[in-house]
């Protein structure tokens, strides 16, 4: 099976997960926590140019060594780095550090004192109250891992909303160039921006069923089929993600992403609210009897039932249909309002873009200021600016000041508190 990015970024990430377990230097372990993020976002597979014989594109951040280690893991599927440090330490000692409450020190402390590797025997030491015994964590603690754990195996695996979104515009790329004229769209707790997402929910909308069912089996990220009928096809991805594509007639657009975008306590508001009013509401539409009278729209739906379009983020049947009823609404925020971005790093210490390189990515933004902060000379590690540098790059950000106005670029510096108090 090909090696993908996000099987890259994923090696990286454990490899860095090892290193905090270690109490390795915290920079090497932040670069293969950053170079997991560059290639998980990064638009084209990289597994492309080595079938295709060309050299790897320049990431952000991703030395030589780096690079090195990208080409291992598509030329062998593994990191002889990762099995290295698999020796040293125990590979199951990172799942308990995804338990609420523990981070790698906590987890290194359990491990030496208990000889605690796996979830499992977390589980009975924390039952059997040897975790509180530990210098430093106590009952309180020990009752949260213990909650911690219970909900993790009572939940199936959930993936970070910021992945799954990345995992979508890779697939609406595809889509784009095999289905132009059919518009695909997310749904479920994806589009409610919840923190973790089960399943990727997707809804397209054209007459052609067949057409679109047979241009989304072509997907090579698809996986393993586990339901396939006219207007609905169930995948599994390698890593447990299940895709869901649901196609609808375009008139029924409205009432299809209001019924999969959710949540369940909202869709079992709202059509007993539709009840009340006579009415049966499903995903394809508002009915009075066997007419539709609303469903081509969300808006219209909402509208038909005498709400204000509620948006998908506060769908969690919080009070929001009463308020929504009574036309008081919050007005909620969102990107576009972000107006600059005051902590940037350039490659003057350990950024991975000069400054006018950050001047020109936030007025793409239309942001209206930056700041830049790099580190001072305390932290040689990271490239740290002495006086003499600082000085340097402020003139740099008066001129650039000037050629960019009414842009603004602000002057900072990151400084560390030293052991002595200065």
């Amino acid at each position: 099976m090909k090696t993908r990015n996000r099987d890259i970024a994923r090696i990286f990430e454990k490899v860095a997960e090892l290193l905090s377990l270690q109490d390795a230097n915290p920079f090497r372990i932040r670069a293969y926590r950053n170079a997991a993020t560059v290639i998980s976002r990064w638009p084209e597979e990289l597994s492309e140019y080595v079938s295709k014989k060309m050299p790897l594109p320049k990431l952000p951040g991703i030395g030589t060594d780096l690079g090195n280690k990208i080409r291992e893991i598509l030329s062998t599927s593994h990191l002889s780095l990762l099995d290295d440090l698999a020796t040293r330490i125990p590979i199951t000692l990172t799942e308990l550090m995804d338990v609420g409450g523990l981070g790698p020190k906590r987890v290194r402390a359990i491990w030496k004192r208990l000889d605690v590797t796996r979830l499992a025997e977390l589980k009975d030491a924390a039952r059997s109250g040897k975790i509180s015994k530990i210098p430093g964590f106590g009952k309180i603690l020990e009752k949260k891992i213990l909650e911690s754990i219970e909900s993790m195996e009572s939940s199936r695996k959930r993936f970070p909303y910021t992945e799954i979104l990345d995992r979508y515009r890779i697939l609406e790329s595809y889509w784009k160039t095999e289905l132009p004229d059919v518009p695909l769209l997310f749904a479920g707790s994806l589009r409610r921006c919840r923190d973790t997402v089960g399943d990727l929910d997707l809804l397209a909308f054209g007459t052609e069923p067949e057409r679109i069912m047979r241009g989304f089996k072509g997907y090579p990220d698809l996986g393993k089929k586990l339901f396939e009928g006219k207007t609905h096809l169930a995948a599994r991805q390698s890593d447990g993600l299940q895709l869901d594509l649901r196609v609808f007639a375009p008139d029924e657009a409205g009432a299809a992403m209001l019924y999969f975008t959710g949540s369940k306590n909202h869709n079992i508001a709202i059509r007993k609210l539709a009840r009340d009013q006579g009415w049966k509401l499903n995903e394809y539409g508002l009915f009075e009897g066997k007419k539709r009278i609303a469903g081509k729209t969300e808006a219209e739906v909402y509208l038909k039932l005498g709400l204000d379009f509620i948006p998908p983020e506060l769908r969690e049947d919080r009070g929001e249909l009463d308020v929504a009823g009574k036309g008081a609404l919050p007005f909620l925020l969102d990107s576009s309002m972000i107006r600059g971005d005051l902590h940037l790093h350039s490659v003057a210490s350990d950024g991975s873009a000069s400054i006018e390189e950050w001047v020109q990515a936030a007025r793409r933004k239309q942001y209206d200021y930056i700041a830049i902060t790099d580190h001072s000379k305390s932290l040689r590690i990271a490239k740290g600016l002495d006086s003499r540098r600082l000085g340097k790059q402020y003139a740099e950000i008066d001129r650039l000041n000037e050629i960019h106005h009414p842009f603004v670029i602000l002057k900072g510096v990151e400084v560390d508190i030293l052991e002595n108090g200065d």
